[in-house]
């Protein structure tokens, strides 16, 4: 849990979740919406 409190480790996780919306939105462009609306 250190990672959380140092502004390294927060600059990874907000990377990492930048990446997973990224990702998600390219899922859900070419699903048609589907993914997104099933979560």
């Amino acid at each position: 849990m250190d990672n959380l409190l140092n502004p390294g480790g927060r600059t990874v996780i907000a990377l990492a979740v930048d990446a997973c919306r990224s990702v998600a939105l390219d899922i859900s462009s070419a699903d048609g919406g589907h993914f997104l609306s099933s979560m």
